[in-house]
């Protein structure tokens, strides 16, 4: 029983960490905590289970041994593909669906935060029963491997989801991203399952992770900024304010061009990417393209 309960506690701490990791990047406008936690354990429950009965069923019917035992390259191929389109998809489905749902997303940035605590949550769910099966040293792995992919597949949806709310580009424009999640999960299965040297699979999944955790800060880092929350130029990662249209922040370099939002040159504020007008100031955007 003690140990039980040392196993979970030590699931929830890696989880926290890696929360941690992901909420201190929404800053500007956070999200609420409770609501961020709900949709990340609703949406990550949801797609575990569904996820979960479909991948065994699925390796029974291709002949793949969950054991890892005597599977040849054709199955286990079969088989981690299967994965990548199983997991990515319904870890997609209920983020779609919760984050356009909820009322709190009104920043680029939202959509990612919601998407990886789902993510997130996946990954805890997993790594619960992994944990349980296999011990700590497994978790330990998986911590620094699973959970990157897991959060990192989810945040490369999860922009495609924050493009098609903010830049308008419609539903059709998130199965690119959907897709690039799918065959990084996919890629990540296979070498796992096929490669026979422990240290090797090690290896290249802690290198797949690296790249993931630098995409997740690329993206996250990027969006905040797009926040219209804060002034036109105004760097929400070093805090300084530079001139409205400033493509980089003066001093720390980071990219603040604003994309998500159009500036009114005549009142200096931000309205929403396809608006014709100004708001604030009745400032016609047609005359500002027509200038520029």
């Amino acid at each position: 029983m003690e140990n039980s309960i040392l196993l979970f506690l030590a699931v929830l701490v890696t989880t926290g960490i890696w929360f941690r990791f992901l909420y201190k990047f929404d800053r500007v406008e956070p999200e609420p905590l409770k609501e961020v936690i709900k949709i990340g354990l609703i949406g990550g429950f949801l797609s575990t289970f569904i996820a979960g009965v479909l991948n065994t069923q699925f390796a029974s019917a291709v002949g793949f041994s969950l054991e890892g035992k005597g599977n040849s390259f054709f199955p286990t191929l079969l088989f981690s593909s299967y994965v990548g389109i199983n997991e990515e998809l319904f870890k997609f489905l209920p983020a779609y669906f919760l984050i356009n749902k909820s009322k709190e997303v009104d920043e680029p940035i939202d959509p990612l935060i919601y998407a990886t605590a789902i993510g997130l949550g996946f990954a805890m769910i997993e790594n619960i029963q992994y944990t349980f099966q296999h011990g700590l040293l497994n978790l330990g792995f998986r911590t620094i491997t699973a959970i990157p992919l897991h959060i990192g597949t989810a945040c490369l949806w999860g922009k495609g989801i924050s493009d098609s709310i903010f830049l308008k580009k419609g539903k059709n424009y998130i199965f690119k991203p959907l897709v690039y999640a799918i065959l990084i999960h996919a890629g990540y299965d296979l070498i796992n399952f096929s490669i026979s040297i422990p240290y090797i699979s090690l290896l290249i999944s802690v290198l797949i992770a690296f790249a993931l955790i630098k995409s997740i800060t690329k993206d996250m880092v990027y969006l905040r900024n797009q926040s219209p929350f804060i002034p036109p130029g105004y760097c929400a990662t070093c805090g300084t304010q530079n001139d409205s249209d400033s493509r980089v922040c003066m001093e720390c370099g980071a990219d603040i061009a604003q994309i998500y939002y159009k500036v009114c040159l005549q009142c200096n504020s931000k309205s929403p990417s396809d608006a014709k007008i100004c708001p604030g100031c009745g400032y016609n955007f047609q005359q500002m393209s027509g200038e520029s």
